[in-house]
């Protein structure tokens, strides 16, 4: 035993450092993520020719450097990329307007920048791109149509970033500037712009950006280019419409107008937005309701209506079905367009368009009702659209009233299958689901 422990000592002191085993050893150990951080800023160092290149003097060498920085944004991480310190070089050759093919082939990396993840695109912010961005909106066509690229990308990053561009006074350069006399092409990438701000909620928005928005997007409903209509109608879809100076700037542009008459373009893509934004505005306020039907819809939404579009006969049915819940004189003008068999018809449709089309016949029944509306089989197809919903109920009360009663075997399991369902915190709503449970079930 003691000539195994000279061994074992003897065994030790001759192996080499390295295979050491030391209790702690994990904790001297670098993380996967420190690893992989070093690994990141050795690649971002290997980057640093390539950013002496781009603020080389040398026009041709500047260009060489902005393609090779295309090819490592498919061999390497936009990260990477980002710590390598390039992106203020680019920035400031986006600026060169003397070399056209320069500016280009800038923006264009710009835009690869953009599209990176939100914390990505605002390094890319923080940096000063918007800064750099804004006057190339009245340069040239082709430079204003990558400067509002990359703006689009920026403000659909993040709601934050949206709020920089805003902000950075873009929204009132582009609206200011816009008066729809530029090329196409500026157009259609403005209106995505305003679009992109619009998809983010807007109550930040000041007033006065507000109102040239809202002018901004008059004026694009004018055109007859399906990516500027649907751009504009989505926009004035995603805006808050309740305020009065809002819908009196839409009043004063004919906006309302124009989206009735879009309702009847040739083409599904723009007329299902059209419908949408219609909505947003007759739903916001009285007087917006009023303002749609002064411009008489109600036929071109039949129309929609009976679309084969599930798109196209959700959005209308929406609208009809508000209409009908909007009350007045109005009501009667959704009979007279034969709106009515269609809700019916609605009700075997999909899911959504069968909700609207049972919300509107509900509707209905408690403002005009219509015998067809009593029907078995429609007051079964209500129920199933609307489960454990008040406003179903009350329909189911209004038919019982009608009939005294008297319905068929099927429609009496269906309701009772439909009052079980209904679990409402209002007390005297539950009590009401009890009394008629009683009647169905003496």
């Amino acid at each position: 035993q003691a000539g195994f422990s000279v061994k074992l000592a003897a065994t030790l002191a001759m192996a080499p450092l390295g295979e050491a085993v030391s209790p702690d050893a994990k904790s001297h150990a670098l993380s996967r993520a420190e690893r992989r951080k070093l690994k990141e800023q050795a690649r971002a160092d290997a980057l640093q020719p390539l950013q002496q290149k781009l603020q080389s003097q040398d026009p041709v060498e500047q260009l060489e450097a902005i393609d090779e920085l295309f090819i490592q944004f498919e061999k390497t991480s936009l990260d990477t990329v980002l710590a390598a310190d390039v992106l203020p070089w680019v920035l400031q050759l986006s600026q060169d307007s003397n070399n056209s093919n320069l500016q280009t082939q800038a923006l264009w990396a710009l835009q690869r920048f953009s599209e990176g993840t939100p914390k990505q695109t605002k390094c890319m912010v923080e940096q000063g791109a918007l800064k750099r961005l804004t006057p190339l909106l009245t340069a040239r066509a082709h430079t204003q149509e990558q400067a509002l690229l990359i703006i689009t990308n920026v403000a659909m990053a993040s709601e934050e970033l949206r709020n920089e561009v805003i902000h950075a006074g873009i929204v009132d350069y582009v609206t200011g500037q816009f008066n729809g006399s530029e090329p196409l092409a500026v157009v259609q990438k403005a209106a995505g712009l305003l679009r992109a701000i619009c998809s983010w909620p807007c109550a930040e928005f000041a007033a006065g950006v507000s109102k040239r928005l809202l002018s901004a997007l008059s004026l694009l409903l004018t055109f007859n280019d399906s990516c500027v209509l649907v751009n504009a109608c989505e926009a004035l879809a995603m805006l808050p419409h309740s305020d009065s100076q809002h819908l009196a700037v839409l009043l004063m542009r004919g906006t309302i107008e124009r989206l009735v008459f879009l309702l009847e373009s040739s083409s599904g893509e723009v007329q299902a937005p059209a419908c949408r934004a219609l909505e947003r505005i007759a739903c916001a306020s009285k007087t917006g309701m009023q303002a749609l039907l002064v411009c008489e819809p109600l036929a071109a939404l039949k129309e929609l209506m009976e679309s084969d579009e599930p798109a196209l006969q959700l959005e209308s049915t929406v609208l009809v079905a508000n209409t009908i819940a909007f009350g007045g004189p109005h009501v009667e003008e959704v009979l007279k367009a034969g709106c009515v068999p269609v809700l019916i018809a609605s009700l075997h449709g999909e899911a959504e368009i069968r909700r609207a089309a049972a919300k509107g016949i509900c509707s209905l029944m408690k403002r005009a009702p219509q015998p067809e509306l009593r029907k078995a089989s429609t007051v079964c197809a209500v129920l199933e659209a609307l489960p454990g919903e008040a406003i179903a109920m009350d329909f189911l009360i209004s038919v019982l009233k009608v009939t005294d009663g008297e319905i068929s075997q099927t429609l009496q399991q269906a309701a009772c299958a439909f009052l079980e369902d209904c679990h409402f915190e209002d007390e005297h709503l539950q009590e009401q689901v009890r009394e008629v449970i009683g009647v169905l079930r003496p």
